[in-house]
């Protein structure tokens, strides 16, 4: 029980365990993208703007005409 004590104050553990539970979640979150239909975020304003066409119409919009 002392070494589980000495782990979790030493500098380093919380750092490993963020970093591994960032790369946990990047491929979660990647396998979610990968799987959902496109129909299912067709209809959200937010992802709709993050794709290429959605940026190439915000550019286009706010860019000043010359």
């Amino acid at each position: 029980m002392l070494s589980l004590t000495r782990v979790r104050e030493s500098f380093w553990f919380l750092p490993a365990v963020f970093g591994i539970v960032a790369i946990v979640l990047a491929e979660v979150l990647v396998t979610v993208d990968r799987t959902l239909p496109t129909s299912l975020t067709e209809g959200l304003p937010l992802l709709g703007a993050l794709s290429a066409s959605g940026v190439a119409r915000c550019c286009r919009a706010s860019a000043p005409r010359c």
